[in-house]
């Protein structure tokens, strides 16, 4: 195609129109013929998806040959400064519609302002793009919408009386028994759930995430929780690098410390040995090694291993949750675990700021070194704060925070109470979930089951909350840790390329112990189920329970730390979005 002749004194536009955009690299483009706004030569986005990322400005400023790319997403069209202020923000690309993906009418901006003007030619030979389709314009889905009737036809007391049905409706995996059987579905019905995994290529999408690909596309990252608990041999590649060997390196050096503190050769600016440890951190540095903690101090070989030890856990910047974190402790026999990966998490910092005073006003400056240890990749912020780097344990940022349980975020401060080796099988059980979630069928796979099962009652039936209710007391703190597993994950209004959503796509979670809930809200539940069953079908404050249960002899054979971990694992596998 031969390369039109364009000024250089004359800028060269993108305009983004509404309901359309483009992703990355697959770019078409048009010249304008009446430009936008006034301006003499411009390009218009079509069929596409999501442009409006800095990173992809960059990447279409590269493909087109343009130097400087850098700060391109800063030189808004005076238009789009307007339109931004007259909506209150203080960036011109924080215009109602721009990170959405979709605009209000027209967007237009400059690209080559100073600079090489944008060739038309480069940009039209990019990667053809199709349409992108949202899956609720699939015919698989459009089958699941006309089988709503006949699901709302049919009461449950019906469905559980068909004992072949009930016998279908369930799936095993290592003494984790899943009886989804009081689902409002059939086998029909998890037939046509299968039908639209198939379309939404959810076992390519699986395979994707286990071999590295960047499928978190907002951030351009890999999403890698599952190298945090793979054997040692594995491979799993990032950029092209097994982050495995370094996964392990960073644990290998949390065993060799939490022995070194348990055994009472880590001393304290006194000479004391440590038994008290403080973790300080917020979301998912806060809420999963939480859970966690909670279901070992039932074990019984945990609990036995910590013997005479304390850990405790700082999140909230109330004063109160401060002073409870550290009552009855002593400076003296206290470790300080702070959590943040930048060092600068706002919360995280005002708390550890707080509890270094607490230890210099006991035991002066020089003991922040012995009583503070940081997980951080940040060694500069980490130093500057007084802790010794060599005492900083990295994790990366292919881990999501709301997964970082299996990183040093949880591994470090439940190492330090329970010993690394009990850790270990914690992360044994994660690692056998994950290969079940990769490898098992789906009609057997208990986290594809739970998220098809989600997507059924959230985006069809209509039911916007799950109660999650379990009848162990050492899974207390489950819940919370899922609320932000499920609900960060799922709590999206739009595609992955940024299109505004027609149906919801999660739910919200809440839920207490089973016997604790039974004298809470299962009243409300169960009478509203009895006296307006009709409208509870489309008005559901509550979606139905899916039960999880432990075998016995899992119990018994002495895997209960594998099932805790396996039970999050199937819930964070299950956090399956189209």
């Amino acid at each position: 195609m031969p390369k039109p002749a364009t000024p250089k004194s004359v800028p060269t536009y993108l305009t983004v129109t509404r309901g359309w955009s483009a992703r990355d690299d697959s770019l078409q483009a048009s010249p304008q013929p009446q430009p936008p706004l006034g301006l003499e030569r411009s390009l218009t986005l079509v069929q596409g998806q999501s442009l409006l990322r800095r990173n992809l400005l960059r990447n279409l400023a590269r493909g087109s040959g343009m130097k400087g790319a850098k700060g391109l997403q800063s030189k808004a069209h005076p238009k789009l400064k307007e339109k931004a202020k007259n909506e209150g923000h203080t960036h011109p690309f924080a215009a109602k519609g721009y990170m959405r993906g979709a605009t209000v009418g027209e967007m237009t901006f400059p690209l080559n302002r100073g600079q090489m003007t944008l060739d038309l030619a480069i940009v039209s030979s990019q990667a053809a793009m199709a349409s992108a389709a949202l899956i609720c314009d699939t015919e698989q889905w459009k089958g699941l919408q006309a089988h709503i009737g006949a699901i709302q036809k049919t009461h449950l007391r019906d469905l559980m009386g068909d004992a072949d049905r009930c016998n279908a409706l369930t799936a095993e995996y290592e003494g984790i028994f899943l009886d989804y059987s009081r689902q409002r579905a059939t086998g029909e019905t998890m037939g046509k759930l299968f039908k639209l995994a198939e379309a939404a290529n959810l076992k390519e999408k699986i395979e994707k995430m286990f071999r590295g690909d960047k499928i978190n596309t907002t951030e351009n990252r890999s999403v890698l929780h599952v190298a945090l608990r793979a054997p040692r041999d594995a491979v799993i590649n990032s950029d092209g690098v097994n982050v495995v060997p370094e996964v392990w390196g960073v644990k290998d050096k949390i065993k060799q410390f939490s022995e070194t503190f348990r055994s009472g050769s880590w001393v304290g600016a006194t000479g004391k040995a440590l038994t008290n440890v403080v973790s300080v951190g917020i979301g998912g540095s806060f809420l999963g090694p939480l859970f966690v903690h909670t279901a070992l101090q039932t074990d019984p070989e945990a609990a036995k291993y910590a013997e005479g030890r304390q850990l405790r856990f700082l999140a909230n910047v109330d004063p109160v949750d401060v002073a409870r974190s550290i009552k009855d402790l002593d400076p003296e026999t206290t470790l300080v675990v702070v959590v943040s990966k930048t060092f600068t998490t706002a919360e995280t910092m005002l708390n550890a700021r707080t509890l270094k005073e607490w230890i210099i006003s006991s035991l002066g400056p020089h003991a922040v070194a012995k009583h503070m240890i940081a997980v951080s990749t940040n060694l500069k912020l980490v130093k500057e704060f007084g802790i010794d780097p060599n005492n900083a344990f990295a994790f990366w940022d292919w881990v999501g925070g709301r997964y970082s349980v299996c990183s040093a975020v949880g591994v470090l401060p439940l190492s330090l109470q329970y010993g690394f080796p009990i850790v270990q099988k914690f992360l044994e059980g994660a690692s056998s979930i994950d290969d079940h979630f990769r490898l098992s069928p789906f009609e057997k796979n208990i986290p594809v089951l739970l998220g098809l099962l989600s997507v059924w009652n959230v985006s069809f039936l209509g039911y916007p909350a799950r109660a999650i209710l379990p009848y162990s007391q050492a899974l207390e703190k489950f819940a919370p840790h899922i609320q932000q597993l499920s609900m960060e994950s799922n709590g999206k209004g739009v595609f992955i390329d940024g299109v505004q959503l027609p149906f919801e796509t999660g739910e919200i979670d809440f839920g207490e112990p089973g016997t604790n809930g039974q004298h809470s809200f299962y009243q409300l539940i169960h009478q509203v189920m009895i006296s307006t069953s009709r409208m509870l079908l489309s008005r559901a404050y509550f979606a139905s329970i899916v039960a999880l249960k432990v075998c016995k002899a899992c119990q018994c054979h002495g895997n209960q730390l594998r099932a805790f971990e396996a039970i999050v694992g199937i819930l964070m596998a299950s956090d399956i979005s189209f």
